[in-house]
């Protein structure tokens, strides 16, 4: 049964890698562009893109030094193969590039729960299937989102916490040996003590039937039938009482080694630091994850907050004063990470290493006429880009969060946990269930239940929710979910269910979501060759086009790309008459859904017609979708009418020539 859940992972591998490069069509959220890879290819290839309010210079609220350091470093790798090995940078090789490189980097995580599914005495192959197979590995775990690289962080917290844990087969041995043992800590020495002393009474016995040789040697045999109270001893009542035992050596000994472990033990408590040392390389991996993670997406601590409370408990021996100088190690350790990000912050942002020297060496000048410290400290505070601070000061405004769209307070627990984990959220409901109602002993699996009951409770806290934030905890789910299925009794049925709800979603989010946008632009890039005028796009009811696609160079624009989002039908008019009346415009197409495509064409003004159309498809979306109650009758004409609103639709529209007078 190994090998076959081993060839399934492998397979599963495989594909993960081919799906990334077929390239998944589908388009998750605009972050997976505008949070990355947007902002990244412009600089590193010199192309005209669109940079959000999040990198706005004067309050950024993204760092820059992962998303160089991830997909930096491939797209230069692109740009020298395109100097010194004549390839040509496509829009395919731009979306591939990064996302192969973080799907790549992501094959840590099928390491990590490996490891721990060894420690935890959960059946490996199993674990790394149900991960393979999760739709959320093979589409938000194959984007380019900060998400995917808060969970890598997160499960390399979690493997350092978890080989600190004691696994649950040694819980239950402790358990079992502990109720067998009774009360008496040490009944082994006392057993022997009477083991010895029972067979010296038998000896006694022995020497008492034999004839006497000596006075003495009969004296002495009557002493030992005296002091093991035989029976003819105990009937004679008249007698005096027996002179007292002579002591048996056997207990003697016994109880001088109790002594000697006594002793032992009282030694080792008076040195405590030979038995707690510091665990200097799980503080600097805890250091630099959890410094890079708060950089990344300043959320992470949140997930970080229980795993590590229960590190610092386990790794301190359970005792207050550890625990403090542990805590305190930890925050000194991420000192320096913390430094090398706020610099290269702060070297994007806000200044260059030149420009700081000089300002420094100014204020040693003191050509600013203020006293010295107080001018490199200005120039310090000035120069410095902390994004986290910039993260929470704005997304802890509800003004701020309602323009990004506000949810209930329980939306993370009834809607995004279970649409991203579907089987695996049952499973873990009815393992919390399945302890504490039964008050069974808190085991490793708890604690890793309790990793994900406490980040989401919190995170609901805030009121703008959507399933991505929730991705981290994948891997603590997978081994939630691998160790309750091991034990369950109807594992064919969840199987299917597993593998019908994954196969669906990693459809609709590889494939349907806003699938035609992506397709689109690698058209555009390819059709638009012109080298006088301008080919204007305006996109209309899609997602934010991204702008590196059309691989436009700062120097020389072909394509501009109009985002009217989600706005009115007339003011996509208004911008198509007043594009046409532009005399540098060579060409003009509409980007559009296909329910939205028709209403459109009926409107348009007596002075354009549409020249050229387009599809590309499969293309769903929500915010448009196509009507389904035609699609519930059973003739094939509705259908068919059905699945032909799934497409995104590409109009090339003209001007009618005025009749000749």
């Amino acid at each position: 049964m190994t090998s076959i859940w081993t060839g399934i992972w492998v397979a599963l591998l495989v594909w993960r890698i081919a799906w990334t490069c077929w390239p998944q069509q589908g388009y998750i959220h605009p972050d997976e562009f505008f949070q990355s890879t947007e902002v990244v290819t412009g600089d590193i290839l010199q192309l005209d893109v669109e940079r959000t309010w999040e990198f706005d210079r004067s309050h950024p609220i993204r760092s820059m030094v992962l998303p160089y350091a991830v997909y930096g470093l491939p797209l230069k790798l692109l740009q020298l193969l395109e100097s010194y090995a004549s390839v040509t940078i496509t829009p395919y090789l731009v979306v591939v590039t990064p996302r192969l490189a973080i799907t790549l980097l992501m094959f840590a995580v099928d390491i990590i729960i490996w490891k721990a599914c060894k420690y935890l005495r959960i059946n490996p192959t199993l674990g790394l299937t149900l991960y393979a197979s999760s739709f959320v590995t093979l589409t938000f775990l194959t984007r380019t989102l900060s998400n995917t690289i808060e969970c890598l962080f997160f499960a390399v917290v979690l493997l350092v916490v978890i080989q600190r844990l004691p696994s649950s087969a040694e819980g239950k041995k402790k358990k079992k040996g502990g109720q067998k043992g009774g009360t008496n800590p040490q009944p082994a020495p006392e057993a022997k003590a009477k083991g010895n002393a029972s067979s010296s009474s038998g000896g006694g016995k022995q020497n008492a039937q034999e004839p006497a040789q000596s006075g003495q040697a009969s004296k002495k045999n009557k002493k030992k039938n005296k002091n093991k109270g035989s029976a003819q001893s105990n009937q004679n009542a008249t007698k005096p009482p027996p002179p007292p035992p002579t002591p048996n050596p056997a207990p003697i000994v016994e109880d001088r080694k109790v002594e000697k472990r006594t002793e032992e033990r009282k030694a080792n408590k008076k040195q405590p630091k030979a038995s707690n040392p510091v665990p200097h390389i799980d503080l600097i991996i805890l250091a630099a994850c959890l410094s890079a993670g708060t950089f990344n997406r300043p959320t992470f601590p949140i997930f970080c907050l229980t795993p590590i409370l229960l590190w610092l408990y386990h790794v301190s021996s359970h005792r207050l004063s550890l625990m403090i100088k542990n805590s305190c190690l930890l925050l000194l350790y991420t000192l320096p990470f913390c430094l090398a990000f706020i610099v290269g912050d702060s070297l994007y942002y806000r200044t260059t290493l030149t420009e700081f020297n000089n300002r420094m060496y100014d204020c040693i000048e003191n050509k600013h006429q203020q006293n010295m410290m107080t001018c490199m400290w200005k120039t310090v505070v000035h120069s410095a880009a902390i994004t986290p601070f910039n993260f929470i000061f704005y997304n802890i405004q509800n003004v701020n969060l309602a323009k990004h769209g506000l949810h209930p307070f329980y939306f993370h627990v009834v809607v995004n946990m279970p649409l991203l984990y579907g089987v695996l959220y049952l499973l873990f409901m009815y393992n919390i269930y399945r302890y504490f109602s039964n008050a069974i002993y808190f085991n490793s699996i708890c604690w890793l239940s309790m990793f994900v009951i406490v980040p989401v409770d919190v995170l609901t806290i805030f009121p703008h929710q959507e399933p991505r934030f929730l991705v981290p905890l994948l891997p603590v789910m997978i081994l939630v979910g691998a160790s309750v299925m091991e034990r369950l009794k109807w594992k064919k049925a969840f199987a299917i269910m597993w593998i019908v709800s994954n196969v669906v979603l990693a459809i609709f989010y590889g494939v349907l979501h806003q699938g035609g946008l992506l397709q689109s632009l690698l058209q555009m890039q390819k059709t638009s060759q012109g080298t006088t005028g301008l080919d204007h796009v305006v996109f209309y009811h899609t997602y934010m086009p991204p702008r590196h696609l059309l691989l436009n160079k700062k120097s020389h624009t072909i394509l501009v790309a109009h985002d009217l989002q989600g706005s009115e039908m007339s003011n996509l008019h208004q911008v198509v008459t007043s594009l046409q009346s532009t005399k540098d415009t060579r060409s003009l197409s509409v980007v559009l859904p296909s329910p939205v495509a028709n209403d459109f064409k009926q409107t348009l003004n007596t002075h354009s017609l549409v020249i050229g159309e387009q599809i590309f498809g499969p293309h769903l979306s929500l915010e448009d979708p196509p009507p389904l109650f035609p699609f519930l009758e059973t003739s094939w004409d509705n259908i068919q009418n059905v699945l032909s609103h799934l497409h995104l639709k590409v109009l090339r529209l003209g001007r009618k020539e005025k009749p000749a007078s």
